[in-house]
């Protein structure tokens, strides 16, 4: 028997779910270890998690934004991005975006402001 948790590697798993239904969590308890997680914490729903175990990196898109300024999800989008690409390739095995909703409709207006990107 394998010891894996599926027969083969997965390269994205999305997990949903109610409010404190363990989405969180299941970020954190994949097996990897700790130090090779890094999880956006869009909401602050990992920030206790952390403050118990400060092994896995946890990143806040959110406070990383200027605080003088009204910004808007296609802001968050951006300086996601942005952190995303500065990772070196290979650092992390778990990558998790709790919650992913602001991203996704930075996305959208990412798309609308660049039709051109897509030929239109």
């Amino acid at each position: 028997m394998s010891d894996k948790l599926f027969p083969l590697d997965l390269p994205v798993v999305v997990a949903t779910g109610e409010y404190e239904s363990g989405k969180s969590m299941l970020a954190l308890t994949t097996g990897c270890p700790l130090e090779r997680v890094l999880i956006y914490d869009n909401e602050e729903s990992v920030a206790t998690y952390h403050a118990m175990n400060p092994a896995f990196t946890r990143v806040d898109i959110a406070g990383s934004l200027p605080k003088n300024k009204t910004w808007t999800n296609y802001d968050f989008y951006l300086a996601w991005v942005e952190h995303l690409r500065s990772i070196p390739e290979g650092k992390y095995d778990v990558i998790a975006v709790d919650t992913i909703e602001r991203i996704e409709s930075g996305i959208s207006d990412w798309v609308s402001k660049n039709p051109g990107y897509f030929g239109h």
